[in-house]
């Protein structure tokens, strides 16, 4: 949607100048269980995936904060308000 891209797209604008975004994914609303699931098996796969930003909708983030825990990923997070539901 228009607030996660805002406001993803204005966090990586500012990171850009003393880091690197190395990834970034979207959640397809119609289809969030396999977007969650692709994060979580990417997440997997990088012993170091560094600080993750999540620009997410409150179900989104819900269900993202879910399946990272069940898989017992515990990645660095930083957010917007979605993470304080």
């Amino acid at each position: 949607g228009e607030y996660e891209t805002s406001l993803a797209n204005a966090f990586a604008d500012q990171f850009r100048k003393s880091g690197e975004v190395r990834q970034r994914w979207e959640i397809d609303p119609g289809n969030r269980d396999a977007s969650v699931e692709r994060i979580v098996n990417d997440l997997r796969e990088d012993p170091e995936p560094g600080v993750l930003f999540l620009a997410l909708y409150p179900a989104d983030a819900h269900a993202l904060l879910l399946a990272l825990g069940r898989a017992g990923l515990r990645p660095t997070l930083l957010g917007g308000e979605a993470l304080g539901f």
